[in-house]
């Protein structure tokens, strides 16, 4: 009996648990779920500088003189310190800022411009404390009360608006002007407003019953600047031909006219609070004068200041005179003759205005426009400054990678083509005269050898990139085209003109004669109207052509059916491009929020987003192997952003 249990133990492995049974192998995920993963897994890399931006005009000091503010074309409003500090750079505006004040207590920063929209800033913070979108143009004046409780504004669209400075909110629109308003200054006494503008008229407000006092004062030339005299007496208006006006705000007259510049705008007016009264023209010229009404003769000037318009005037405590001239620079004057004081505190670059961007097909090349100059860089490596090579007057509207190869082809706003050959530092140039009008759009096809050119004009152009000769013109079109794709093969063509008719046409087909009844019976080509489509673009397999329709909505449309696949609606602005990812039926749109997003044009899903920049973002690219998607646009951190995706498993 003990043998047999022995040999039972020896058997049955004694008092041992049984093995658990090994782990299920996961499955393999598909290609479907490796595609997500990978885009869901981009990454914003880079902010890349593009300094071809400049002052806007935005220009103030802090109360003690300690900082001087200035805003940039990118909307930068920079916080400089004349002595000692740190600088601080506040970022929101989207668009070029026009204006900037403290409040009375020296406290409060409150910036204005482009973006319609005034904004307060605690500098420490470098943040904003209030966004303020109240007018329907651009900005262009702010005034403060006198107690700091309210703010005035003044902007294109006419109007001027009057707000509780602590809480945002708009007490009352006053409206009377014809045209921009460029000025705006309140009373001593906080009772009575005063606006100037283009109209050429200058009015009273009441602000306590919210009327116009009497009617407009016409000054016959616009009204730039406004500012009291130091006696507090007369009001100080300044602007076209080179004259300034002495009015006298009680009985509204105009008691002296004194011309400080021959026939040049003032743009810039400032009074000390010893009475000195300093203007700068549009000319560069600026003069100094005593606050005599008697006088004949400046203290100094005008003397050349600036190479370019003076865009700002402001008294240091000091008793030295700042200028902001439109050549980016600030200079400091002595008051007593004129003559150069200590210099002034160097600007920081401002980037400037990206029009178009392309990157190479299968390598980490790429290029950014910006104004009249190409600006080359690797996608792979962000830390390296772009090369910079101005192309001379005229700007880039366009630009593409001619493969094979590493040729550029830039279209110019004069409507000719031009082949960049670039290595590095050492380019080659071809010209080809092609359009009447800007070239806004190149897309070059390897298979074929060409490339396809249109933009300002209701033509649309196939050049040979072999030896850089017109093969064929189409005449689809009655109106410029705003939008064309080709697709990978070079047999389909998609194009839109301003009249919302976009044509998909088989580039085999026979081409329609200018002039010739617009039935189309060819079933090669067909034809989408009413339908206001602002981009296109084809799908890696030639089976899909997405479009931008009514600003927001992506449609995309399935080519061998003409029927529609697939609305997707994850814009809540407009899209400013969008392009097929090589890599699938992925779908990479922009919109003008700077809102970044890839998404999945079979499911229409949104697979990631990304932070493409404040400044309306319009150039996008997609290169080296589909790794690096590219943006450019205007953007106080950098008008280029480049986004990496991991390597195809």
């Amino acid at each position: 009996m003990l043998a047999a249990i022995a040999l039972l133990l020896i058997l049955g492995g004694g008092c041992r648990k049984p093995e658990p049974p090994p782990p299920p192998v996961p499955p393999e995920p598909s290609p479907e779920e490796l595609r997500e993963i990978r885009f869901k897994s981009m990454l914003k890399v880079a902010d890349i500088a593009i300094p071809t931006g400049t002052v806007s005009g935005t220009f103030a000091l802090s109360k003690e003189g300690e900082d001087m503010v200035v805003g940039g074309t990118d909307g930068s409003i920079w916080v400089l310190p004349l002595k000692t500090g740190t600088p601080h750079l506040l970022i929101a505006h989207s668009e070029p800022t026009r204006c900037a004040l403290f409040t009375p207590d020296g406290q409060t920063l409150i910036t204005a411009g482009d973006d319609n929209k005034w904004i307060t800033w605690n500098i420490s913070q470098e943040r904003p404390l209030h966004q303020i979108r109240g007018h329907s143009r651009d900005i262009r004046a702010l005034a403060v009360s006198p107690d700091g409780a309210m703010l005035a504004s003044g902007a294109e669209d006419s109007n001027v608006h009057l707000w509780r400075l602590q809480s945002g909110e708009r007490i009352h629109v006053f409206s009377g002007h014809t045209k921009s308003v460029q000025a705006v200054l309140f009373a001593h006494d906080g009772q009575t407003l005063f606006s100037g503008g283009n109209d050429a008229q200058l009015r009273r407000w009441d602000l306590k019953t919210r009327k116009e006092l009497g009617g407009s004062l016409s000054l016959g030339h616009s009204v730039k600047q406004l500012a009291w005299s130091s006696s507090t007496r007369h009001l100080l208006a300044a602007g076209g031909q080179g004259t300034l006006h002495w009015v006298d705000p009680n009985t509204w007259k105009i008691v002296l006219t004194r011309r400080h510049q021959s026939t040049a705008m003032l743009r810039a007016l400032r009074v000390s609070k010893d009475g000195l009264i300093a203007t700068g023209s549009s000319k560069g010229k600026l003069t100094l004068w005593s606050n005599d009404r008697k006088t004949t003769e400046p203290i100094f000037g005008p003397i050349q200041a600036h190479k370019g318009s003076i865009l700002a005037l402001r008294f240091e405590p000091g008793g030295t005179l700042l200028s902001l001239g439109a050549d980016g620079v600030v200079n400091r004057w002595n008051t007593d003759n004129g003559t150069p004081a200590d210099t002034a505190p160097n600007l920081p670059p401002f980037n400037g205005v990206v029009r178009a961007v392309a990157a190479h097909p299968t390598h980490a090349h790429a290029v950014a426009a910006a104004g009249s100059r190409l600006f080359l860089f690797e996608s792979n490596e962000a830390h390296v400054a772009p090369i910079s090579r101005d192309l001379g007057t005229g700007g880039i509207a366009s630009v593409t990678y001619v493969t094979p190869g590493n040729r550029l082809a830039v279209g110019r706003d004069t409507g000719e083509v031009w082949l960049q050959g670039c290595e590095r530092y050492e380019c080659t140039e071809e010209r080809v005269n092609v359009l009447d009008g800007s070239v806004r759009h190149l897309i070059n096809n390897e298979e074929k050898e060409v490339l396809w050119v249109a933009g300002d004009s209701n033509t649309i152009v196939e050049v040979s990139t072999k030896d850089w000769t017109i093969r064929r013109t189409l005449h689809d079109h009655r109106s410029r085209i705003v939008a064309l794709a080709v697709d990978r093969t070079g047999q389909w063509l998609a194009s839109t003109e301003k009249d919302y008719v976009t044509y998909i046409r088989d580039l085999d087909a026979t081409e329609r004669a200018p002039g010739e009844d617009e039935q189309d019976p060819d079933p090669n080509r067909w034809r989408l109207r009413g339908h206001t489509i602002s981009h296109l673009a084809f799908s890696p397999d030639s089976d899909l052509l997405a479009t931008v329709q009514e600003q927001r909505l992506v449609t995309v449309y399935d080519l061998q059916t003409r029927t529609k696949f697939e609305d997707i609606r994850v814009h809540a602005r407009q899209i400013q491009s969008l392009l097929f990812h090589p890599d699938g039926k992925v779908l990479i749109s922009v919109d003008t929020l700077g809102n970044l997003k890839v998404l999945d044009a079979m499911r229409g899903t949104v697979l990631k987003t990304g932070n493409a920049g404040l400044g309306k973002p319009t150039g996008l690219a997609i290169g080296n192997k589909g790794q690096s998607i590219i943006t450019g646009g205007m953007d106080p951190n950098g008008s280029l952003k480049i986004f990496q995706l991991p390597e195809k498993p």
